[in-house]
C-alpha cells in the first residue's frame, strides 16, 4: 500500500508525561525503600522515522529520541532526587490506526544524583555513592492518536539507575514505574501502512568476534583508589532471521580491585581471575547491534558474587572489521561495571 506524502520527512514530535511507580527492594540492606515511592516527570523530543529503510528494520514506523527526566526518590534526606536524559530508540506499531503500540528500548544516558552515600553525612543510602551515575530504561506505551497533530500516551518502565561500579557503595535503583502524558507533532502527519515488509538476511551469516575491555572500579565503600578491570571476550554468533542472532562465548577477566580483596582475605593466595562461558540474543540492525547475554563462572576462586552474571550491550560498527561497544555487566540487579570495548570480527 502506498504512504502519502507527509512520509517523505522525518516528523519532529515533543512530548510531556508524569511517572509514579514504586521500587524493587533487591538487598536486604536498602531499607530507605521500603516506604519510599518515586514519583517525576519527562520531556522528550523525537523523530518519527518515515523513510522505507526504517520501515524495513520492524515493519513499523521507529522513532529515535532525547528524554529528559526529574524523579523524586521519596526519600530525600537519604535517596535525593535524580536528573537525568536518555537516548532511546522506539519501534511503533499500527501506525494508521487511532490505537498504536510502542516498545522504548533507552540503554545510553547520563545522570546527576543529588545525595550520594557519605560515610558521615549520609550513612543510609547504599544505593549509589557518585553524584554521576548511568540510568537505562525499557518501556511499552498504548498510544490513542486524537489527530494530526496530538497523541495521549498511558504505559510503564522499567528503570535502572547505578554509578556502573565505579564506586561502592553501588546496590543500585530499580523501579518500575507508570505513565501518562501528550505528544504533539510539530507538523500534522497521516502515516498509511507499508504492510510487511520482510528485510533481506546479511550476506554473511556467521560472525566471530574478538574484543578487550577496561574498567575502572573501587574495592570497597570508602576506599577512593580505583583499580583498573581487563576483560577479553572471544564470541561466535550466527544469525537467524530478520534482525535476530543467537552467540555463545567466552571470557576472560582480570578484576584487580578483586585483587586487593584477596590480599586483605584470610586466603591471600587465591587467584582474582575470572573465566566465563555465556550464551545471548543480539538484535543487528545495520551497523548498530544490541546484545543481551547470560553468563556462568567456570573458574573463581573468590566467589563473592553469584555464580551467574548477565550482561547488556550497544555495538557500534566502525569500520567493516572493526567496532566499539559500551556494556553493563550486573549479578542479579546489582551492576560489577561499566566498560568499554573495541574489538575486531570476521564475517563468513
Amino acid at each position: 500500500m502506498a504512504v502519502d506524502s507527509t512520509a517523505k520527512k522525518n516528523i519532529f514530535s515533543i512530548g510531556l508525561r508524569g511517572h509514579g511507580g514504586y521500587f524493587l527492594k533487591h538487598s536486604s540492606t536498602l531499607n530507605p525503600l521500603k516506604e519510599s515511592y518515586p514519583w517525576g516527570f519527562e520531556a522528550d523530543i523525537a523523530w518519527q522515522l518515515t523513510g522505507e529503510k526504517a520501515y524495513a528494520f520492524c515493519s513499523c514506523y521507529p522513532r529515535v529520541g532525547l528524554s529528559v527526566n526529574y524523579m523524586n526518590f521519596d526519600n530525600g534526606p537519604v535517596l535525593g532526587s535524580a536528573y537525568y536524559a536518555l537516548a532511546y530508540v522506539e519501534p511503533v506499531f499500527f501506525v494508521p490506526r487511532r490505537f498504536n503500540l510502542s516498545f522504548r528500548i533507552a540503554l545510553v544516558g547520563v545522570a546527576f544524583m543529588d545525595r550520594p552515600y557519605n560515610e558521615d553525612s549520609n550513612p543510609n543510602n547504599l544505593a549509589y555513592s557518585t553524584y554521576v551515575a548511568f540510568p537505562l530504561a525499557l518501556g511499552i506505551g498504548f498510544n490513542y492518536r486524537v489527530n494530526k497533530y496530538l497523541n495521549i500516551r498511558l504505559g510503564g518502565n522499567y528503570n535502572h539507575i547505578s554509578n556502573g561500579g565505579i564506586k561502592n557503595p553501588n546496590k543500585g535503583l530499580n523501579y518500575p514505574t507508570a505513565h501518562l502524558g501528550v505528544d504533539y507533532s510539530i507538523t500534522p502527519f497521516d502515516l498509511k501502512s507499508r504492510g510487511k515488509m520482510r528485510r533481506p538476511p546479511p550476506e554473511k551469516k556467521n560472525r566471530m568476534e574478538l574484543d578487550i575491555g577496561n574498567s575502572l572500579k573501587n574495592a570497597s565503600a570508602g576506599d577512593p583508589a580505583q583499580y583498573w578491570i581487563l576483560n577479553t571476550n572471544l564470541q561466535y554468533s550466527r544469525w537467524l532471521h530478520r534482525s535476530t542472532a543467537i552467540a555463545v562465548g567466552t571470557n576472560f577477566e582480570m578484576d584487580n580491585s578483586r585483587r586487593v580483596r584477596i590480599l586483605n582475605s584470610e586466603d591471600p593466595s587465591r587467584s582474582h581471575l575470572r573465566l566465563s562461558f555465556s550464551v545471548g540474543h543480539e538484535f543487528w540492525l545495520g551497523k548498530i547491534q544490541f546484545g543481551q547475554h547470560i553468563g556462568v563462572y567456570a573458574f573463581d576462586q573468590f566467589p563473592i558474587d553469584q555464580i551467574w552474571y548477565h550482561r547488556h550491550e550497544l555495538t557500534f560498527q566502525i569500520l567493516p572489521y572493526l567496532y566499539a561497544s559500551f556494556g553493563l555487566k550486573a549479578h542479579n540487579q546489582v551492576a560489577d561495571y561499566l566498560d568499554l570495548k573495541i574489538g575486531t570480527n570476521l564475517n563468513w
